[in-house]
């Protein structure tokens, strides 16, 4: 069990909470808060990995999450608010270093069809 199960079982007081608090517990999902950070970072694998963001319609895949109680972004908001929000995460980031820098290269890649 990591910390992050611990404490969800414990409760947030950190002292033991009682067997039928636990099973309501388990019953109800684990809170808001992890949940949204289970979709934060299947996003952030989503994103970073190039694939197809059709990959959160997957019916198992839905499936599994919704038997944690997590539902995932549609792919409509994967591709829009939240990889927007990643971007300016991203940038927030790197603007300190990009202005220390001395030097630039660019690069890029393209594919046309035939």
């Amino acid at each position: 069990m990591d910390l992050t199960e611990e404490t969800y079982m414990r409760g947030s007081g950190g002292a033991s909470t009682s067997a039928s608090q636990q099973s309501m517990d388990r019953y109800m999902g684990p809170p808001t808060s992890v949940k949204k950070e289970v979709v934060k970072h299947v996003s952030r694998f989503i994103l970073s990995s190039n694939v197809a963001f059709r990959l959160v319609e997957n019916e198992d895949l839905q499936h599994a999450f919704a038997l944690l109680g997590v539902a995932l972004p549609s792919r409509k908001e994967l591709g829009g608010s939240m990889l927007e929000a990643e971007f300016q995460s991203v940038e927030r980031r790197t603007t300190r270093q990009r202005l220390e820098w001395s030097f630039y290269a660019i690069s890029s890649d393209g594919w046309r069809r035939k």
